[in-house]
């Protein structure tokens, strides 16, 4: 639903504990292959009858992931 160089929002079908670790694989036409950002879960959101959102904080610990996702949000149109 959402990214960005902090996080992101998704839509899952069932949304992992807050404090989780998770990873999150991005797909993109501009990459070669999915870009993988391991993050951890800030905050969920379980709605009935529809699906769960979370929010996943990233850790950014290897720079080139980082340099990654600048340059992904940069070919995507991000601001």
């Amino acid at each position: 639903m959402n990214l960005g160089l902090g996080g992101a929002c998704v839509e899952v079908s069932e949304a992992p504990e807050v404090a989780s670790t998770v990873q999150l694989s991005v797909s993109s036409a501009t990459l070669w292959d999915p870009l993988v950002l391991n993050g951890e879960v800030a905050w969920n959101q379980k709605r009935p009858d529809e699906a769960a959102r979370m929010g996943i904080r990233f850790e950014h610990g290897a720079e080139p992931r980082l340099n990654a996702l600048v340059e992904l949000l940069g070919a995507e149109g991000f601001d």
